[in-house]
């Protein structure tokens, strides 16, 4: 879940969804799930053969 939620989006108004939630969450909410940002430079997206991406760390 990490690698997904570190893909900036425009509806966030290109924010990571992992952002957008610390915003309207505290930090020890995410803690608790374990999640963790990835740099937006460690984000790949690539095909997997049909109409969806997948994103991949680096």
């Amino acid at each position: 879940m990490n690698h997904i939620n570190s893909y900036a989006r425009k509806k966030l108004a290109s924010k990571m969804p992992y952002e957008t939630f610390r915003f309207f969450h505290r930090q020890d909410a995410l803690d608790k799930f374990d999640a963790k940002p990835i740099q937006p430079n460690g984000v790949i997206l690539r095909s997997l053969g049909g109409p969806r991406f997948a994103v991949l760390s680096a």
